[in-house]
């Protein structure tokens, strides 16, 4: 087991599903960094910005905030990336939206949004890493 995978895992107190720990196993999220997901129906501009899914920015900005246990939505779900400023790419945006992925096989990808909902954007962690540009 990595490093990587050992601190997620303790971190989040479970095993990862696996194909997000191959995902971070593989080192495929570097090549995922800074880009964008598509823009959505519904979604605000600020939602094309760059992602970024370095685990251990991820574990910073999240791994603090004692929302994964404070709800049955936020238990089926772990964090995926946060965005980045449109303007600095090198540093986090203001939002407070991000991207999460579902705790099951496929890894099912939501964006937690503004308005306080998880809506889905893909149906698999896979589907959704094909749509970045």
């Amino acid at each position: 087991m990595s490093d990587l995978i050992e601190m997620l895992e303790t971190t989040y107190g479970e095993k990862l599903p696996a194909a997000y720990r191959e995902f971070i196993d593989q080192s495929l999220y570097q090549n995922f960094n800074e880009k964008r997901p598509p823009q959505l129906p519904g979604w605000a501009a600020e939602m094309s910005y760059p992602l970024c899914f370095d685990p251990e920015v991820v574990v910073e900005v999240f791994g603090n905030k004692q929302i994964w246990n404070s709800s049955a939505d936020f238990q089926r779900f772990l964090p995926l990336a946060c965005f980045l400023r449109d303007d600095k790419p090198n540093q986090l945006s203001d939002l407070d939206d991000f991207l999460a992925f579902e705790k099951n096989e496929e890894c099912a990808v939501y964006l937690w949004d503004h308005d306080g909902e998880f809506r889905k954007v893909t149906s698999s962690l896979e589907r959704f890493l094909s749509l970045l540009r």
